[in-house]
C-alpha cells in the first residue's frame, strides 16, 4: 500500500516523549504513536506512506522504516481499520473502502516507510 498523505495534528500523547500524528491520505486515515526522537515530519508536511509485507526501499538517516506486525483489523460502522503494532507504538489505518486494507490479516509481519514527498 503506497499513500500519498498530509500530517495534519501533531500532539502531546499522555507518555512522556511520545507524539500521536493524524495523516490524511486520501480515502485513509492513519493515526500513529511516534518518539519524538524519530519524529522527523511537521505539521503540514506531505509524506509518502508505504506499507508492505515486503521491505519497501529507504534511505537510512533520512526516512523513517520500522516492522511490526497486525494486531488486528475490524469493520465498525462502515469503517475499515486496520491496528498495526510498530514495536509498541500503535498504527491505525481506517477507511470506508474495505478494498484498500484487504491485504492486512491479523499476525502479518509489516514493513512502514515515510519519506518527505517530492
Amino acid at each position: 500500500m503506497k499513500l500519498t498523505c498530509t500530517l495534519d495534528e501533531v500532539t502531546r500523547s499522555y507518555i512522556p516523549g511520545i507524539y500521536i500524528w493524524d495523516l490524511t491520505c486520501g480515502d485513509v486515515k492513519i493515526k500513529m504513536d511516534i518518539h519524538r526522537m524519530v519524529a522527523m515530519f511537521r505539521k503540514g508536511d506531505k509524506i509518502e506512506v508505504e506499507i508492505s509485507k515486503d521491505l519497501p526501499p529507504f534511505e537510512k538517516g533520512k526516512d523513517f522504516a520500522a516492522h511490526g506486525y497486525v494486531v488486528t483489523k475490524r469493520r465498525e460502522d462502515d469503517v475499515s481499520k486496520v491496528l498495526i503494532s510498530l514495536w509498541g507504538f500503535l498504527v491505525i489505518l481506517q477507511t470506508s473502502n474495505e478494498e484498500l486494507l484487504r491485504e492486512f490479516n491479523p499476525m502479518d509481519r509489516v514493513y512502514m516507510v515515510m519519506r518527505r514527498s517530492t
